[in-house]
């Protein structure tokens, strides 16, 4: 997950803007609270619906409804996309303390590629496993 903050301050602490998160009152408590929390987490750091209910008194549900209040709001991010190499999809994450709108999202860096990954093979028509549900990485 990447973490997009405004300034730097001494580790240890997290300062947050007024009018961006503490007094955006677009957003619920629950969803101010939770963007506080992953605002303070450090960049790279691996987070999803499960592992934040388990921090918390809040169930999934709650966690859910929150961060799809701070996505709609743009401070979370998910982007899908496919490794050219090997074809995997993978789910990148990052968190905003000013939100993004509109083509502010692709200016993200691309995702490396790994370079021991071969080209994937010819295979054979119908072996595959188009239709199925992909993975969900947690970057």
């Amino acid at each position: 997950m990447q973490i997009h903050r405004i300034p730097q301050h001494a580790p240890g602490y997290t300062i947050l803007d007024n009018g961006h998160v503490v007094r955006k009152h677009s957003l619920s408590w629950a969803a101010r609270g939770l963007l506080g929390y992953l605002l303070s987490l450090p960049d790279g750091a691996r987070e999803d619906v499960r592992t934040l209910a388990a921090k918390s008194v809040e169930g999934r549900t709650a966690i859910s409804r929150a961060l799809r209040e701070l996505e709609t709001a743009g401070h979370y991010v998910r982007r899908t996309l496919r490794d050219p190499v090997t074809g995997q999809i993978r789910t990148v994450v990052s968190v905003h303390e000013v939100p993004v709108v509109g083509k502010a999202v692709h200016a993200m860096p691309p995702l490396p590629v790994s370079p021991a990954a071969g080209l994937p093979g010819a295979g054979t028509a119908g072996a595959g496993t188009a239709g199925s549900p992909s993975k969900e990485v947690r970057v």
